[in-house]
């Protein structure tokens, strides 16, 4: 995935959930900035959620994780995020 101007952000209506911003570069738009994934505690764990992957956005992945830490990792191995 193509995404630059990354940045995370807590959702102003749930601000236990973290969002992920970017522009990312998908075939059929122009690049502008969009929704890339989320995470937010869930019980004793994480949910997190990618809703562009592959440069398609609704193809999504989702999973949970035992740390904040570890949603971070898993959404950054899925779209290969860097900090």
């Amino acid at each position: 995935m193509n995404a630059i101007n990354k940045h995370w952000e807590a959702d102003p209506n749930a601000p236990w959930q973290q969002n992920l911003f970017g522009s990312v570069d998908i075939r059929t738009e122009q690049a502008e900035e969009t929704l890339i994934a989320s995470y937010w505690p869930w019980k004793e764990s994480w949910q997190w959620r990618i809703y562009v992957f592959n440069n398609v956005p609704d193809m999504q992945e989702s999973g949970t994780c035992a740390t904040e830490e570890a949603a971070r990792q898993a959404i950054q191995y899925y779209i290969s995020l860097t900090h």
